[in-house]
């Protein structure tokens, strides 16, 4: 026997991965889990598209936060060496 412990000789492909040829990627690509399906890459594509969004809005809003925090640090500042009014 050369290698070939199920005395499959005549086979040729065996031991060999063979590419899923056109009918079986294009039933494959329709089902609904798959991920190159359209409708699973517009999901993906929203749900990037959103969270790129979010993302934006965390930074702005921490950015406006920080500047919040400095103002205030600011009025302290001249509160305490008494330029500021007691505005409260």
């Amino acid at each position: 026997m050369s290698g070939n412990p199920f005395g499959l000789a005549e086979l040729s492909h065996f031991g060999q991965m063979q590419r899923v040829g056109g009918k079986a990627a294009g039933f494959i690509n329709k089902k609904f889990f798959h991920p190159s399906s359209l409708a699973n890459q517009e999901k993906l594509w929203k749900a990037q598209t959103a969270a790129a969004t979010e993302a934006r809005k965390q930074g702005q809003m921490e950015k406006q936060r920080e500047e919040e925090m400095q103002v205030e640090a600011l009025k302290k500042q001249m509160y305490l060496q008494g330029q500021g009014k007691n505005t409260s």
